[in-house]
């Protein structure tokens, strides 16, 4: 994971479903978070929405919990 995943899952943070124009138009983070299991999508009334899921909210406090200095940017 790096500070670009971190900066997006914190968007989701809340748990709960998010409209994707709510979100930075970063597809290949999308596509990488969907790929790990650490968002979810769904299409939702509105369009599609994303939540993060329960291994990403453990992937996110672990990378939190590590030195920023060795975070990849």
């Amino acid at each position: 994971m790096n500070i670009h995943h971190l900066q997006f899952l914190w968007y989701l943070r809340n748990g709960g479903w998010i409209n994707e124009s709510m979100l930075p138009d970063r597809r290949v983070i999308k596509a990488t978070l969907l790929a790990n299991g650490w968002v979810e999508s769904r299409c939702g009334q509105q369009g599609i929405e994303y939540r993060i899921t329960d291994l990403g909210l453990d992937e996110e406090a672990m990378s939190c919990a590590e030195d920023p200095k060795q975070l990849k940017t």
